[in-house]
């Protein structure tokens, strides 16, 4: 996924403290999380980050879903496409309606990011730590070299010497996140919930005024529908999370969906009634 535009520290705030639409029925809110390929905030490109994080803020539990880029659905009764284009064509509240008419969820909110933002935001907060193998340090630091052309210059680490807990700054979580070379498309996904994941662990260490001090500094490098004081208000919800209890999925589920070549693309398309389903089971327990 062009991956990560993760400004994921801003998303872990939101999900645990944003008083967002709640049913009735449910304890659980969504929040989805939008990373799209383009370096500045001129226009809407395609969102190859696509995280639904669910919150249960009465238990404390935390669940991300990630979407694959290329699954093929509807957009309305005129066209079908890879679910990665909504964004371009209506940004990402249309982003947000195309995931809810096809996954059956009620999601209100999202926050939206670009690559630049991503390194910016890794480091505002001094990097963050992630295992690694030697296959994906190879890859990491390929990416780096490309990404290194494209910003220009940057002052921080550009290589990683050896696999193991490896210190990411910003641009070698960027390379991380969108590395999918050194496996699949679909470990890629679950690489980027890990660099949320670890984004939030390096936001528990530290003091809690330090973190509410970067609280707007997090907010102006994304595009929200949420409320910043709302976020700053309930920041604490944070630094009680149990993280390596996080549940993770991706939809299409394993089993729902068939892939190959249409027309010249490669697509995904999901069986609609059981990805609904199991979602729906993932998120809710029904």
């Amino acid at each position: 996924m062009k991956i990560c535009r993760m400004i994921l520290c801003v998303v872990l705030v939101a999900c645990f403290c944003l008083n967002v639409c709640i049913s009735e029925e449910s304890e659980w809110m969504n929040i989805l999380f939008l990373g799209d390929d383009t370096r500045d905030r001129t226009d809407y490109g395609r969102t190859d980050t696509m995280i639904i994080v669910s919150v249960n803020r009465d238990s404390g539990e935390l669940k991300m879903t990630s979407i694959m880029r290329d699954t093929y659905v509807p957009f309305n009764k005129w066209m079908e496409n890879r679910i990665n284009a909504a964004n371009m064509y209506g940004g990402p509240e249309f982003a947000m309606q195309v995931i809810n008419d096809n996954f059956g969820l009620d999601m209100t909110d999202y926050i939206y990011v670009n690559m630049n933002d991503m390194v910016t935001l890794v480091d505002m907060i001094g990097g963050i730590d992630i295992e690694l193998t030697q296959k994906e340090v190879e890859y990491v630091n390929q990416y780096a070299r490309s990404y290194q052309r494209e910003f220009g210059r940057y002052d921080g680490e550009r290589k990683l010497e050896s696999a193991g807990l490896c210190h990411l700054n910003g641009l070698l979580a960027l390379s991380y996140a969108r590395n999918r070379y050194s496996d699949s498309d679909w470990v890629r996904v679950m690489r980027q919930q890990k660099v949320l994941i670890a984004i939030a662990e390096k936001m528990q260490n530290m003091e809690i005024d330090e973190l509410m001090s970067l609280t707007e500094e997090i907010l102006s490098l994304v595009v929200t529908n949420l409320d910043s004081e709302m976020i700053k208000d309930l920041t604490y919800t944070v630094m009680a999370m149990e993280l390596e209890e996080v549940e993770q999925f991706r939809i299409p589920a394993d089993g729902a969906f068939y892939s190959g070549m249409y027309d010249g693309r490669w697509l995904i398309k999901p069986w609609f009634k059981e990805n609904k389903e199991l979602l729906h089971e993932f998120i809710y327990g029904e």
